[in-house]
Formats: structure tokens, C-alpha cells, sequence
């Protein structure tokens, strides 16, 4: 599956969305910086290479490239019709590479802790 966006795509703090923006939330959904995310099964099942990387087997996803700075380039294991409703997910949403910050270790307690907080 190939995505080509454009250079008229931007974040909401101007930064232009590119494919990498699209890796780096590939990997972070993987589990880059220790913390997998519950889309990780979706994404393993279907991306080449992708549980070498959630593993820890490989230091890149396998299946996912990027020719130039907006053209996304995902191999998937065998043919899978829902492949775009898993892109729609909320785990799947791109943001700001430079926004990602690895140090932070959020766990479900912590983030349901946090959040009953904010209602108080």
C-alpha cells in the first residue's frame, strides 16, 4: 500500500506532516520507548516485519518505508480489506515527531489517575 500526501498538510503548530510522521507513530504504537500501545496487535498482524520490531528483533519495521519526505510505503503480510479501518483508529493518529517524548512512562493507572483529576 502506497499513501502520497502532499506539502500542503501541516500540524496544528504549522510543522508540515510528512511520512515520517506516519513512522514515527508506527513505531510508537510498537512499542518504541517501552510503552506498547493497544493498537500493537493490529499493526503486527498485518505489517511485515512489524513484530521484529515490537520485539525487539529489529531496530526498523520492515514493511515500512519511505521514498521521499510525503510518500508512505507499507507491506503487509497478505491481503487485508480492513487495513484502512485500522489506519482510522485513534491509535494511528500522526503527531508531531518532535512532541514525543519517550522518557515518559504512562501507564493505565497513572493515565486513568490523571484523567479523574482533570474531571475534579
Amino acid at each position: 500500500m502506497a499513501y502520497c500526501g502532499g506539502d500542503n498538510a501541516e500540524f496544528s503548530k504549522g510543522d508540515p506532516v510528512t511520512a515520517q510522521s506516519f513512522v514515527v507513530e508506527s513505531e510508537r504504537v510498537l512499542g518504541k520507548g517501552g510503552v506498547v500501545s493497544s493498537g500493537s496487535a493490529y499493526l503486527e498482524s498485518v505489517v511485515v516485519g512489524a513484530t521484529d520490531y515490537a520485539t525487539h528483533k529489529r531496530w526498523s519495521i520492515r514493511g515500512v518505508s519511505t521514498p521521499d519526505k510525503y510518500t508512505l510505503v507499507i507491506h503487509l503480510t497478505k491481503p487485508e480489506p480492513f487495513f484502512l479501518d485500522i489506519l482510522s483508529m485513534p491509535f494511528s493518529n500522526r503527531i508531531l515527531p518532535s512532541a514525543v517524548d519517550y522518557s515518559i512512562r504512562i501507564t493505565r493507572v497513572n493515565f486513568f489517575l490523571r484523567a479523574a483529576i482533570e474531571l475534579i
